[in-house]
Order: C-alpha cells, then structure tokens, then sequence
C-alpha cells in the first residue's frame, strides 16, 4: 500500500507498477546509495518462480552430483528478455548454500545498478541493491551472506529476505569465506583504489568485530579459507615477489607450495594436501603438497575442490568440468557458471 500511495497525484491513481520496472527503480535506487557516506540499507525484492519468469528475469539452476557432493548448475543466457537478459551474460556465481538451497550471484562489478541475487532451484529469488558485489559467501548455517560491495564494505544479507546490514565498514577485498565456527575471514586493505597491503582479519558475526589473524609475516594477503584441521591456508605475496601458500595455525605458518607469480584463482583441497591455480592462456596446475611435485591438468581456468577432496571443478571452452586430479574429465556441465556444495543434510534434485 505504501508503494501505491507513494504514486498518486491529482487524485488520480497511477497505473500499478510492474514488478520489471519496481526492479529497475529499486535496483537503480539502490545504485545511487553509493554516492552519500552512510547510505541506506540496499532495497531487497522477493520474487516467486512465476514473478522472476514474467519479468525476465528466471535463473534456471541444475542440480548434479558428485560422491556425495553437489554441482549445482546456473543455465545463464537461456531464457529472459530485457532487464534480464541484459544482464544475464555478466553474472558471476560467487557461492553455493549448504544442502544447495540457493546460490549468491552478483551482477558485473562496473554496473552501477546491480545487485546481489540469491536464486533458488525451484525458481524463486531474492534480489538485493548491493552494487559492486566483489565477493560472498553463505555462514556454514545458509542463513545468511556475506557480500563485500564495491566501496569495500561487508554486509550481512539474510538468505530469506534479502535485508542487509552493514557488517563491518573495512575496506575489504573481495576474498570472503567461513570458518565452520561462524567466524568471517576477510582481507582488509589499504583501500579499494590501491590494495597496496593487506593483512587477514577474523570478523565477529554478531558484533562485526574485527581480529588480525596473527603468524602472517607479508605484506600483501590475498585471499585465506579453513582447512580440515582447523588450521588456515593463506595466500600470500611475499617480500621479494612471487605467490606463495602458507598453513597458518595460532603458533605460526609453514610452506605448503611455491606457485611463481602467474598463478591466479588459488585454491587449496580441505586436507591441505593439494594446491590447484590458473595460469593466463596455460591452463590449470595443480600441486601436490606431499610430494613436492607440480602438474599441469589441462585447458582451463577457476579451478576449486570438491568439498569431499575427490576432484576439481574447473572452467573451460564455455563449459563447466569435474576433472581428477589426473587431469581426466569426469563430468562435464553445459554452463559456465557453477558452483559445489557439500549435501551433508541432503540436495535437492
């Protein structure tokens, strides 16, 4: 009712708004918040798998799996028209739920009304103003988000609402991730502009407090994630150059590989025992931590581990593969855009 109020004039009412173009006016109104210091809270919009296909704006998501772990499958590009499909060729996937509930997909990062979309299976959506999205990440628990925006700042987006609340102010990288305690990882820099440093910081969920994670000696941290034993992996750019992946535990950090400095899209298997990164126009490489002994798998580009170890998930020639770590194809998905998630609860087809 507030929203039909909001457009009468002359005691006329106004002809009702479409839910496309209450999408465009919010998003884009979302777009302008960046402008003010303390904008407000980003518009969220909750659609149904019906309202989503009406606007154009359906996301069709495939479930597949893989030894007890999920490939879940964003189709983008296959259907939709204007405000969708516009942007359907510059979506990111940037995380899956647990169970495979939702996945977090953001607009390309230069599009000043863009937005934060949490898309569901059966076709249902929540859309939220968050422009710039560089990075997020479900909580272990799937209720909530953490999406770092284009000034650098970490919001809390609810999975169910798509309400936001500013988490902590930083400024951030986009590198976010969980630790299973619910704790965020995070990457403070300098500032957006020139992450000339970084350093590693543990952030409070409820409170937004922040803790350097100490056993860290460089000056640039690029991105970290939870292992098995509780320890970290960090991604680190030491003095003297090249890249470089440390384990990190509360009583200081050791070697687990060397990768030069043309590596990109760093990951690191759960039980540390492999690395895995892109090299531009060279594929992908993967290291065996154990055995000291680096292979390249093949063609390819944003290689990340099954949640069980078990195998890669990588990008190539417009597709999605899982490849061992043989290299050898095992699955191969239609769409580029893909993500895991652990199906500890179950999946849903």
């Amino acid at each position: 009712m507030a929203t039909q109020s909001a457009f009468m004039a002359a005691g006329r009412r106004r002809p009702q708004l479409s839910i496309l173009t209450l999408l465009a006016l919010t998003l884009s109104i979302g777009g302008a918040g960046m402008v003010g210091a303390q904008p407000p809270a980003p518009v969220a919009v909750v659609l149904t798998s019906d309202a989503a296909a009406r606007a154009g704006l359906l996301i069709p998501i495939e479930i597949g799996t893989f030894m007890g772990d999920a490939v879940i499958q964003v189709a983008i590009g296959s259907r939709g028209a204007g405000l969708g499909a516009a942007r359907r060729t510059a979506l990111r996937v940037m995380s899956a739920s647990p169970g495979g509930s939702a996945v977090a997909i953001a607009d390309r990062i230069d599009d000043p009304a863009g937005g934060l979309t949490l898309a569901h299976p059966d076709g249902s959506q929540v859309r939220t103003a968050l422009p710039g999205v560089t990075g997020a990440a479900f909580a272990p628990d799937g209720s909530w988000v953490a999406a770092v925006d284009g000034r650098g700042r970490i919001w809390r987006v609810d999975s169910e609402s798509g309400s936001a609340s500013r988490l902590a102010d930083g400024p951030f990288g986009g590198a976010v991730t969980f630790e299973p305690s619910g704790a965020v990882l995070a990457i403070a820099v300098a500032s957006v502009e020139a992450p000339y440093a970084s350093h590693l910081v543990r952030i409070d969920p409820e409170s937004g407090r922040l803790t350097d994670v100490a056993g860290i000696d460089a000056p640039l941290v690029l991105a970290a994630q939870p292992l098995a034993d509780g320890s970290l992996a960090a991604v680190i750019h030491p003095l003297g150059g090249g890249i470089v992946v440390r384990r990190v535990t509360p009583h200081g950090s050791s070697l687990l590989a060397d990768i030069g400095s043309s590596a990109v899209d760093v990951a690191v298997s759960p039980d540390g025992a492999f690395v895995a990164y892109a090299v531009v126009d060279d594929g992908v490489h993967l290291v065996d931590v154990r055995r000291g002994f680096t292979a390249r798998l093949g063609d390819g580009d944003l290689p990340r581990f099954a949640p069980n170890a078990q195998a890669l998930l990588v990008q190539a020639a417009g597709r999605t593969a899982v490849i061992g770590y043989d290299g050898r194809t095992i699955q191969t998905h239609s769409s580029p855009a893909a993500a895991w998630a652990t199906c500890v609860r179950g999946c849903r087809p």
